[in-house]
């Protein structure tokens, strides 16, 4: 029992000291591993996701939804209860398996993978494990695409990462993301702290129109509290002729 205290306090102090300059998978697979992470995400999350499943439900969705950075798995099973198809991604191997085990009975409405988000629609060996699974062509575009509380935790610069997300969507698709309210930009997982409004100036300049937006706030025992979490937005593509 010593041990395992010992080696979690140590776990801890990893987390704790950033995801800079460290390779993410094992980063990621290292957060999978603190006790508590898990219950967090669901009741800070809570809001967030209710948030964007209204507004997934508003519209038809044509073909599978591709999910970028689904962790564990929690949004995925929420919307494969309610009849939808989910390509979930994500960069820990430790989430994925965890995530596969808890949505067996939702297999194959969602189907988990491992890769590099960044990866997708090039080629990657992603491609190839996600075409294996669908015994079909690898999809390269998507009616609806998710990716909560995913980019501040990508390296690459703000501009590529939302550039690349506009190449996976279809002309009429829709792009769902949070990004984290100025309370929370000091996650150790965070490598961009930008606010909201600076998020949204990227998204503007990089071929998105905000559709809609909304702040998500921690809930207690089933009250919304003052506290700001993530803002929610809803992006379509631009494409000019």
């Amino acid at each position: 029992m010593r041990l395992a205290l010992t080696q979690r306090l140590r776990d801890l102090r990893r987390y704790y000291q950033g995801c800079q300059g460290r390779d993410l998978g094992e980063f990621y697979d290292l957060e999978s591993r603190l006790p508590y992470f898990d219950h967090a995400g669901w009741i800070l999350g809570r809001h967030k996701r209710q948030v964007l499943l209204q507004w997934i439900r508003a519209q038809q969705v044509q073909g599978p939804i591709l999910e970028l950075g689904s962790g564990i798995g929690t949004l995925a099973r929420q919307l494969a209860a309610q009849g939808y198809h989910v390509v979930a991604v994500d960069i820990s191997a430790a989430k994925t398996a965890k995530a596969r085990r808890l949505s067996t009975s939702y297999f194959p409405a969602v189907q988990h993978f491992v890769g590099d988000l960044m990866r997708f629609g090039t080629g990657s060996a992603l491609d190839q494990d996600i075409q294996r699974a669908y015994a079909g062509p690898t999809c390269r575009q998507f009616h609806v695409l998710l990716a909560a509380d995913v980019l501040e935790h990508v390296p690459q610069p703000p501009a590529q990462i939302v550039t690349h997300l506009h190449s996976l969507l279809t002309p009429q698709g829709r792009l769902f993301v949070t990004v984290p309210s100025r309370l929370c930009l000091n996650d150790p997982g965070h490598i961009w702290k930008l606010l909201p409004e600076e998020w949204e100036r990227v998204f503007v300049a990089h071929g998105f129109r905000i559709q809609q937006k909304r702040m998500s706030r921690l809930y207690w025992y089933r009250l919304p509290t003052p506290l700001p979490l993530a803002m929610v937005y809803e992006l379509h593509p631009v494409h000019h002729t």
